[in-house]
């Protein structure tokens, strides 16, 4: 068959759609989120809807959490905890937002109630530090905190009805860390457990059983995000220096290594329901750029080769996606955008599909005229 065939074909489909787009500059709809008058913007995640959290800064010591409504509108601090030093990280259907605070006993967890109201505490492992990552749309928490003395940190689950959480690692030495939670309740992240490397780990719906995901030959593995049948991303680390991005195939099977665009490093940081990946990767001058990929082509495409910004800024980090195909991304020049793709919203994600097979046609085009 002739390569170019479906290419081709690949094009005249993209074509299509974007010729019935109203003027969006490269297929997406950009909102630039601000930055609440403060030095700069640092987008961590998205719900269903396109609310975004994260923080603003003056400094990487002075961080503010804030969110904002749907399709990225209105940016506002976190009333709740912004008498603190604060990060949002998570957001869920309802509004309800987990991040991590700097209150008087140390780092705590937090988690709002719906439509971002008030705030609550989440207790801790035996010591008072802990950090909140993940949140499900029936309100199932994870993160981690340290045990009693200092004497490791574990990944703990909870829920947004209560302060309490509930140690996911059974060796009392081990070191442990949640970070993404999908609608069934599993809950995804990194561990070391009986003396063994980290490793990323998945477990099952109530939390009972950890399933070790493997490192692929690596020194070690991390898992960062989740989507709701349980093919997971993160990272591969092989050695101090190089990591390469992960993405693996549904509950957890087949771990498939992404690669870079060109340089030593990557990291993948979320995946939606159509196993598009997003995170960020080095290229062969080490500057660092977000990228998109799918579980069903292997490969990266460079966010920037899709969407441009001005006056030289680019796209460093790609740091969440949604089912509808908006992901979120952090730039050059200190500012965080939401990233809509047109039309919306139902044929965005195909848009963005579209948009990276088309880009894995050309690399398979160049190697096969090469």
């Amino acid at each position: 068959m002739n390569p170019a065939l479906p290419c081709r074909l690949a094009a005249g489909l993209l074509i299509a759609l974007v010729c019935n787009l109203a003027s969006a500059d490269d297929g997406f709809v950009l909102r630039d989120l601000g930055t609440l008058g403060r030095a700069g913007a640092k987008a961590t995640g998205l719900n269903s809807s396109g609310a975004v959290v994260g923080y603003v800064f003056d400094s990487p010591y002075t961080l503010t959490a804030f969110v904002t409504g749907a399709g990225g509108s209105g940016m506002s601090v976190i009333e709740s905890v912004a008498g603190f030093n604060s990060s949002a990280n998570g957001i869920n259907a309802s509004g309800q937002v987990i991040g991590t605070a700097y209150i008087a006993t140390g780092y705590a967890a937090f988690i709002t109630g719906p439509n971002v109201a008030g705030a609550m505490f989440l207790d801790n492992l035996g010591t008072p530090s802990s950090a909140g990552y993940g949140i499900n749309d029936n309100g199932k928490v994870t993160g981690y905190s340290w045990t009693t003395g200092f004497s490791a940190f574990h990944a703990f689950s909870g829920t947004a009805n209560s302060p309490a959480v509930t140690d996911l690692t059974p060796d009392s030495q081990a070191l442990s860390l949640g970070y993404a939670v999908n609608a069934s309740g599993q809950i995804a992240g990194g561990a070391r457990i009986n003396g063994q490397p980290t490793h990323a780990f998945l477990t099952n719906s109530e939390g009972t059983v950890i399933t070790d995901l493997g490192a692929l030959g690596a020194s070690y593995s991390r898992a960062l995000g989740l989507n709701d049948s349980g093919q997971v991303v993160g990272y591969l680390s092989y050695g101090d220096t190089v990591s390469h991005a992960f993405v693996t195939q549904t509950q957890g099977a087949g771990m498939i290594d992404l690669g870079t665009l060109g340089g030593i490093n990557s990291m993948a940081k979320g995946i939606n329901a159509a196993g598009q990946v997003v995170g960020y990767a080095e290229l062969v001058d080490g500057s660092q750029h977000a990228f998109l990929a799918s579980v069903n082509a292997p490969g990266m495409t460079d966010l920037n080769s899709l969407v441009h910004l001005a006056d030289g800024a680019y796209f460093t980090e790609a740091s969440a996606i949604n089912d509808l195909g908006q992901l979120v991304a952090n730039a050059s020049n200190g500012r965080a955008y939401l990233l809509t793709p047109v039309p919306e919203p139902a044929s965005g994600a195909l848009l963005l599909l579209g948009l990276v097979g088309l880009a894995a046609c050309r690399r398979r085009l160049d190697r096969a005229r090469g």
